[in-house]
């Protein structure tokens, strides 16, 4: 009970987006981080709010708050979740530039090229 020992502890997200789902997803990239501390100063999990990210925002291991006699092993710098924005892809119109090409026919181009050496 002296000694400490290194486990993984879940992440739970709390809490709503203040946006509409059509300004961004959110994606939790981490389910679990890494701790090193005594038997009994071990979170049984970490709450982290999701109310005040926005969209392109984030949530890193750094902005995590532990209690006094736990230390964080997982990298600093990883994200635990973030919301992604939606991307909006732009389509030409079928067809439109572009001359239509017909698929070639294996064995063909030969039988013209004997036929006009013939």
């Amino acid at each position: 009970m002296t000694e400490k020992i290194t486990l993984p502890v879940s992440v739970v997200l709390t809490g709503e987006l203040s946006f509409p789902p059509d300004q961004g997803t959110l994606e939790q990239l981490l389910t679990e981080i890494e701790v090193e501390c005594l038997p009994k100063d071990a979170p049984e999990h970490i709450e982290l709010s999701i109310s005040e990210l926005e969209p392109g925002g984030s949530i890193h291991v750094s902005d995590v708050e532990l209690s006094t006699g736990v230390k964080m092993v997982t990298p600093a710098e990883d994200v635990i979740a973030h919301v992604v924005k939606p991307t909006v892809e732009e389509e030409a119109p079928a067809g439109e530039g572009e001359e239509p090409t017909e698929p070639e026919v294996i064995g063909e181009k030969k039988k013209e090229q004997e036929e006009d050496k013939s």
